[in-house]
């Protein structure tokens, strides 16, 4: 049980690390493309196909297969402010607050998980950690509200 402890905490600690490395290769990687500079758009991603790779293999044991799913899917989380978010497992997704509620649709965007309403045109972002452990943000980058599991 200490060494599971020991391990997420390393996951959680190293994780915006991940997640920023990842983002500026992709940036890169696009900026490359764009460029025509196609060799080095490869290298690009190819890089990006090891992080994820290593990212991948990297999780402790008891880490779901298929990234944190298990962690939100089928199951609503609540803002400090009251906004609860439910994540359904056919990529919809609700947001209800204050007797509102409105339909949306889920995806997975490396480790950040992105729901989008169409109506106001909105996006949220997810970061989930563990079955007890989440944030939310306006933005990728900023993904620092704490969730609790509803």
């Amino acid at each position: 049980r200490l060494r599971t402890a020991y391990e997420a905490a390393v996951a959680r600690a190293l994780q915006p690390l991940h997640e920023a490395y990842e983002r500026e290769l992709r940036k890169l990687q696009d900026s490359h493309t764009r460029s025509g500079n196609l060799d080095a758009a490869l290298a690009a991603k190819q890089e990006l196909e090891k992080l994820t790779t290593k990212s991948a293999g990297a999780r402790p044991s008891s880490t779901p297969a298929r990234d944190s799913e298990a962690f939100f899917v089928g199951k609503s989380w609540q803002n400090p402010t009251g906004t609860v978010f439910t994540f359904n497992q056919d990529g919809e997704c609700t947001r209800e607050h204050s007797g509102t509620r409105t339909v949306g649709r889920w995806r997975r965007r490396g480790s950040i998980v992105e729901a989008t309403e169409k109506v106001p045109q909105d996006a949220r972002y997810f970061r989930f950690v563990s079955a007890t452990e989440a944030y939310v943000g306006n933005s990728p980058d900023d993904v620092k509200t704490p969730l609790s599991l509803k």
